[in-house]
């Protein structure tokens, strides 16, 4: 029985990096302040951005604004995204059927969980209550999971090992049993 309480708050650490004055030439120092975002509408994000997510490699970061994206077809689970959105403090665009957010911040936090062979979920969230957890895993499933109707049997897709280890300890401190199963790579023609 996990046994935890909630936390309020999450905190996207502060930052200090490099701009450069109007012509480019001119280096100086600038500092961004730690972030407060309430702990479910960061787990929320968090668990549809693991999914769903992605930022841009260190290059095009540079020349594109520090891209942090959320792809999503389905229009349903679209407008659910962007009401969490909404909710936090960075400013987002669309692009076809990707939500992107432009902030060096909360790239640069999110940039250390990987790519998708090397995603994965910090201890510190791992160790948050029950009720938090179920929020994460929910808004996993949303992204890359899927329900089954009849059974209520969740089916819970990876290509990180690490990030199906992860989900294996929440869905047991969940109360619930999972199972890892591996699937060979498919050769794919369009």
């Amino acid at each position: 029985e996990w046994d935890k309480e909630d936390i309020e708050w999450f905190i996207l650490p502060s930052i200090e990096f490099t701009k450069y004055g109007r012509q480019g030439r001119t280096p100086y120092q600038t500092f961004r302040d730690q972030i407060k975002i309430k702990m479910d509408t960061w787990l929320k994000f968090f668990g549809i951005w693991v999914a769903e997510g992605y930022t841009d490699n260190e290059k095009i970061a540079k020349r594109h604004g520090y891209r942090v994206g959320i792809s999503q077809v389905d229009s349903k689970k679209r407008s659910e995204i962007k009401e969490v959105l909404d909710e936090l403090p960075f400013n987002y665009r669309t692009e076809d059927t990707n939500f992107i957010i432009c902030n060096k911040q909360l790239w640069k936090y999110l940039r250390q969980f990987g790519n998708k062979y090397q995603k994965h979920i910090p201890l510190e969230i791992k160790s948050l209550s029950k009720r938090q957890l179920s929020i994460l895993f929910n808004w996993l499933v949303k992204g890359d999971g899927h329900v089954r109707k009849k059974t209520g049997q969740i089916n819970y897709w990876t290509a990180s090992k690490k990030l199906a280890d992860d989900i294996q300890e929440i869905i047991l401190k969940l109360g619930c049993l999972g199972t890892i199963s591996i699937q060979k790579g498919k050769i794919s023609k369009i």
